[in-house]
């Protein structure tokens, strides 16, 4: 080979190395470039994920604090309206009245329930329970009122002796009631199926409860039978022996404080959650 060709073939050498260079340079860099693509999406899908999640929590809280001011308002209104219910005692019967505010209550407890989080329902489920009891009082004396009347209406027909009998047993177990504390009362009340146990399990003043509670119910279900009176009136003047419950005004002031405390455990509880730099939204 002459040196003009060995020189020639040296430089197609140089020629083809350069261009393998270049093209690895080339795969090089595209690589690099699809990389920087990829973190750059991967980036964007991160902080769009991001910008998604914050705004989903700041939607979250904003239903919450709606839910929350809700119970409180409808709470605030209802004890309010008891308040003026009650009138010092001297207006027992006003169930119907507050019932349709209850039922604003409960809605609004429902709608606390289903934004959550779990960590608030124990406070605003005291709040239910506190409206709940008030109600309650004000329908078992309504209860007792109507079925009261009815008892004092057969007064003058003609199941006259029968009422009268019947009036004359419920005073009897309601001072057999009055040997009782209001928690032993409450447990043979309610105690249905182990009323018996229950009973002698309090000795002497219990079996005396026991006895006068069914000689009671045996003649006020004769007048059921008669058409007299109904199932419920029935279980209205042995619940309350026939007479205002001793207490009722002490009861509905506890209640009262009950739904005080509730509604301030509440308010407490939310703000510490409202206030959480780390959402909890379970």
């Amino acid at each position: 080979m002459s040196p003009e060709q060995f020189t020639a073939v040296v430089g197609l050498g140089g020629v083809a190395l350069g261009i393998f260079g270049t093209l690895a340079a080339a795969r090089v860099q595209a690589r690099g470039s699809h990389a920087q693509a990829e973190a750059t999406r991967q980036a964007a899908e991160t902080t769009a994920a991001t910008q998604y999640a914050s705004s989903l929590v700041q939607q979250n809280r904003a239903s919450q604090r709606t839910a929350y001011l809700g119970l409180l308002t409808t709470a605030r209104e209802f004890d309010r309206a008891a308040h003026v219910a009650s009138a010092g005692g001297t207006r027992w019967g006003d169930g119907d009245s507050l019932a349709p505010q209850m039922l604003v209550v409960y809605a609004a407890f429902a709608t606390v329930e289903l934004e959550g989080p779990e960590r608030v329902l124990p406070a605003a489920r005291k709040i239910a329970d506190a409206t709940d009891g008030i109600l309650d009082l004000f329908t078992s004396e309504e209860r007792t009122l109507t079925s009261l009347a009815r008892l004092y209406a057969a007064l003058a027909g003609e199941f006259r002796p029968q009422a009268a009998y019947a009036e004359q047993l419920l005073r009897g177990l309601h001072r057999a009631n009055m040997d009782l504390t209001s928690s032993q009362r409450l447990a043979l009340v309610m105690a249905a199926d182990t009323r018996h146990d229950v009973a002698h399990g309090l000795g002497r003043v219990g079996e005396a409860w026991l006895s006068a509670w069914r000689a009671a119910e045996m003649q006020l279900s004769l007048l059921a039978d008669r058409g007299q009176l109904d199932e419920q009136q029935v279980g209205a003047l042995l619940r309350d022996s026939g007479l205002i419950k001793p207490g009722t005004q002490e009861s509905l002031n506890k209640l009262h404080d009950d739904l005080k405390d509730g509604i301030g455990l509440f308010v407490e509880v939310v703000r510490d959650y409202l206030n959480d730099t780390v959402p909890d939204l379970r």
